[in-house]
């Protein structure tokens, strides 16, 4: 019921859709907070996670690739996967929810390099001067979820893992992502994402409408803080997700599963690819070592920090 109510809302064209959105923004707030519950016997088992290993990758990229292929902004890869060459980079992390072995849901988080970001795109003249400021600036986006566990928190949980890697493991400064134009007034209501550039067309996706949004993380700390903790929408329950600041900041989730946090500025290091993953899914047309920019990857190598390397000798 919550994910049909949730859907309805978000349906932009749809009579209740723009009834919806001629509300102010609290009571929409407050609507879409109803519908973010969730029950968390649904989470029992899964370990929210940086993909580690070579199996956990292909089980996100084929995840992906089959959420992509089934909204038909895709066509079928032969491989059955997604694989962006940004996921290769040393500081790209590959957020999952595992359990018993089975990804469930996925998300990226790709921080900025020489090699930029994939919302450039559509949106390089809006992201430059953000990259250009010598702030850490991450994209995230990627999202999915696995049939039949939609609508059970698996989404929040990624986002969760998400806030805190980016604040307590990364030191990230902002946040920029490119979705669908029906989510944005979720994550601008909800969220507190600003909006970078106006709608457009992913030409990469089949000409799927866009819109890019963006936000400091500092700013959403003290969003939430004023928003969630100290206002109307406080919980008693510390993990509930209408306490946006507990849920993102504070709360304990035995299923998070993130390292330990460094001390002092030092950031840690998402697990690394080894040459021999790579080869393996270049070697099944996976790996596309073109940007979005349509620049060889390899040319770029050189100015990026190294992968983990494995020993000599290994083929």
């Amino acid at each position: 019921m919550r994910k049909l109510i949730f859907s309805r809302l978000i349906a932009r064209k749809s009579p209740l859709g723009v009834l919806f959105r001629l509300m102010p923004t609290p009571l929409r707030r407050e609507l879409y907070l109803r519908a973010m519950r969730y029950d968390p016997a649904d989470l029992l088992g899964i370990t929210f996670k940086v993909a580690e290993t070579r199996d956990e990758r292909e089980q996100a990229f084929r995840l992906l690739h089959d959420a992509y292929e089934r909204r038909g902004i895709i066509e079928a890869h032969p491989s059955g996967m997604r694989v962006s060459a940004f996921a290769i980079l040393p500081t790209t992390a590959q957020f999952i929810g595992v359990r018993d072995g089975r990804v469930l849901c996925t998300m990226s988080f790709i921080e900025a390099s020489p090699l930029g970001l994939p919302m450039q795109e559509a949106y390089a003249a809006e992201i430059a001067p953000l990259l250009r400021s010598g702030r850490r600036v991450a994209e995230i986006g990627a999202l999915a979820v696995a049939p039949g566990q939609r609508g059970r928190g698996l989404a929040l949980m990624m986002y969760n893992l998400m806030f805190r890697w980016a604040r307590f493991h990364r030191r990230v400064d902002d946040f920029v992502m490119v979705m669908h134009p029906r989510m944005a007034d979720f994550f601008r209501s909800v969220m507190f994402f600003r909006p970078l550039g106006p709608e457009r067309e992913i030409d990469s996706l089949r000409a799927a409408p866009a819109i890019a949004l963006h936000a400091t993380l500092d700013g959403l700390e003290q969003d939430y803080l004023r928003t969630y903790e100290l206002g109307r929408f406080a919980d008693r329950d510390p993990r509930s997700p209408r306490n946006l600041y507990r849920f993102f900041r504070t709360a304990d989730f035995e299923n998070l599963s993130l390292p330990p946090v460094p001390e002092g500025p030092e950031a840690t290091i998402p697990p690394g690819w080894s040459l021999r993953d790579i080869r393996y899914f270049a070697d099944r047309g996976a790996l596309d070592l073109v940007d979005a920019g349509r620049v060889k990857v390899t040319s770029r190598l050189d100015r990026l920090p190294v992968w983990r390397a494995e020993p000599a000798g290994v083929a």
